[in-house]
């Protein structure tokens, strides 16, 4: 009961958001223009990298105060918390620092024009102090999702999000340029931050919030956290390198189309993140209470559900790929990347395969894998980003993308020989975890043959939504019909009326 909550928490305040950021983008896109956007990327872009600094802390704090309120040791979880409060202190200072400093050689990386440059070199001063903003309050937010309090986390996250932007588009429609833009949105972050810690008080009541070095919490969070912080370094290696490929290849523009692209294809591994996420701390518990089975066993079956929805997803957004581009950005960028966006769908949906397994990873401690595999898939996308870039341009980046994706596949039949075995039949496991893709598949096929049969066109939203809608429900249909006749399947039918009822109570 608690993780279905939990998940529909997480999955409601993420799509809330998403819907703003999904509305609000086209209008930021034309009130700044192609190559402001573009360098507003850019320019958000610096931060990702310095999240490295942390180490892994963040996680490793969910964790381990996790397993401190499950035992009910509120001085412990005081230990965790200071601790961590004091390193990411430190951490968003030398950030921040490092920001200033380098200024312009950040701005020298890209292709800019001689006004741009001056722009980005003011917009970083502020870049810096959303930096410093963002690390610090990674204590106060970690808190909350280790009291799996999803609830107030989305709600407050929403809440943000709405006000964010909403400021972003009034300075903008009032005349405002990027430079106002990104102070104002950094002022409102840190009012936010302060939101954070008045929650974090309320909640913690008992436990002191005052920055304190502790060597035994430190030590054993940074054990935890040294892998994480490789498995993020191959993750920002991946996604910035690839940003800076095309920004110093190609054109800002560029980099501003294939966030674009990214952008709408997210959607589809965020959902799969979002529901999944709340596994984490669950695994983390049921670890600590000697039950790595039970948590075998709901991973494999929640990554089933989870890849049911992913690819009923994925099909709607392939087959109308072009109508939901043109409805959103308008006829010019959608030709400029309706291609690039079904190659990238294609990456992000394989990239939800391993959603669920990799916090089975985390919250069983096993960042080392997680570690590994970032390096191999981001060692892949920048290798074939170099290749194929130069040769086809943004289409290249694309396929980059969807090829690096490969190394998750390798990594889920790897995971079955080394951990799964031992509870889960093969049969079992691999019917659940790619059995929805294979049927999904097919399913493609068959519904882009019917659209080209029947050269129906969308006039509007409404429309479109109404197909989408119907293309859902009927691929999800025939994927949990199938499912339930592959092996494993009674587990699954046994899954799906458990929830059933679980929503019915709810």
């Amino acid at each position: 009961m608690k993780l279905l909550k939990n998940s529909l928490w997480s999955i409601t305040g993420w799509v809330g958001s998403f819907i703003i950021g999904f509305i609000s983008t086209p209008i930021f896109l034309k009130a700044l223009g192609e190559e402001k956007y573009g360098l507003m990327i850019l320019l958000y872009t610096i931060i990702a990298p310095l999240g490295l600094l942390d180490f892994g802390i963040g996680e490793a704090t969910i964790k381990y105060v996790a397993e401190g309120l499950g035992q009910n040791d509120h001085q412990r979880v005081g230990k965790y918390l200071q601790s961590s409060m004091l390193v990411n202190l430190i951490i968003g200072l030398v950030g921040s620092v490092l920001i200033l400093l380098f200024r312009k050689f950040i701005i020298s990386l890209f292709n800019l024009s001689e006004s741009d440059e001056h722009l980005a070199y003011a917009a970083l001063s502020w870049i810096s102090l959303t930096w410093f903003i963002l690390q610090t309050q990674q204590t106060f937010t970690g808190s909350v999702v280790a009291l799996q309090r999803y609830d107030l986390f989305n709600i407050y996250n929403f809440l943000y999000t709405l006000t964010r932007v909403g400021v972003g588009l009034i300075i903008l429609l009032s005349g405002g340029d990027l430079l106002n833009l990104i102070s104002s949105q950094t002022i409102v972050l840190g009012i936010a931050s302060l939101g954070w810690f008045i929650m974090t008080k309320i909640l913690y009541q008992q436990t002191s919030l005052m920055p304190r070095f502790d060597q035994e919490s430190f030590m054993k969070t940074l054990n935890f956290g040294s892998f994480q912080f490789m498995n993020r370094l191959g993750a920002v290696f991946t996604q910035q390198s690839q940003r800076f490929i095309l920004g110093n290849l190609l054109s800002v523009k560029s980099v501003g189309f294939y966030s674009l692209a990214e952008q709408l294809n997210s959607i589809i591994y965020l959902i799969t993140y979002h529901i999944g996420q709340v596994l984490f701390p669950a695994v983390s518990e049921m670890q600590g209470a000697k039950e790595e089975q039970r948590a075998s066993h709901i991973t494999i079956l929640t990554g089933w559900m989870i890849s049911t929805i992913a690819i009923s997803i994925f099909i709607p957004f392939f087959v109308f790929t072009k109508e939901i581009l043109v409805f959103w950005l308008g006829y010019a960028i959608s030709n400029e990347i309706t291609d690039l966006s079904r190659i990238i769908s294609i990456g992000a949906a394989i990239g939800c395969l391993f959603a669920i397994p990799s916090f089975y990873l985390l919250g069983t401690g096993r960042t080392k894998w997680l570690a590994i595999l970032s390096f191999l898939h981001g060692a892949f996308v920048i290798l074939f980003s170099l290749i194929l870039i130069p040769k086809i341009g943004l289409i290249g980046a694309g396929w980059a993308f969807t090829l690096g994706t490969i190394v998750h596949l390798i990594t889920l039949v790897v995971m079955w020989e080394k951990i799964f075995y031992a509870w889960i039949s093969k049969k079992d496991y691999y019917s659940s975890i790619f059995g929805p893709y294979i049927i999904g598949f097919f399913l493609i096929c068959i519904f882009i043959s019917l659209k080209d049969l029947f050269q129906y066109h969308f006039r509007a939203w409404p429309q479109l939504i109404v197909a989408g809608v119907f293309l859902f429900i009927l691929s999800a249909a025939f994927t949990v019909l199938i499912g339930m006749i592959l092996p494993g399947g009674k587990d699954r039918k046994e899954l799906l009326i458990a929830l059933t009822k679980k929503l019915k109570f709810l």
